[in-house]
């Protein structure tokens, strides 16, 4: 669940992100999971899916890693926060007390909000997006 006002545009980084609509302070809870907003979807329900929905799905969809990790299924996040993109130096940083995502540092409105995606997929996922695949 996003925390604090943002809205959806045009990123550099890859086709659309999440920017933010109000300033934030470092260390200001922006993003925890909720399982309103966070959907755990099974393979063969995504398998049953047309295949347009199939992409989209694998576009934002995850297994997990470590002790979240999902073996027949998938993670989707259903609210905007989908469209936060990965940095290797990312605005929002995982917070482990909590399992929620702060801000690195203070961040102006317009910012882009980036986590790095190595922290909560698994890395066989990760691979074949460094790839280009």
């Amino acid at each position: 669940m996003i925390h604090v006002l943002t809205e959806v545009a045009p990123s550099p980084i890859a086709g659309v992100g999440l920017f933010l609509s109000e300033p934030i302070t470092k260390g200001q809870l922006v993003y925890s999971d909720d399982p309103i907003f966070v959907q755990v979807l099974t393979l063969a329900q995504i398998a049953e899916l047309p295949a347009s929905a199939q992409v989209m799905l694998k576009r934002y969809t995850y297994r997990g890693r470590g002790g979240h990790a999902l073996i027949n299924g998938v993670y989707f996040c259903n609210d905007d926060g989908r469209f936060m993109n990965h940095s290797d130096t990312p605005t929002l940083v995982y917070r482990d007390t909590d399992a929620s995502w702060v801000a690195a540092r203070d961040l102006p409105v317009g910012t882009e909000l980036t986590c790095d995606y190595r922290l909560f997929e698994d890395p066989s996922d990760w691979e074949p997006f460094l790839k280009g695949e």
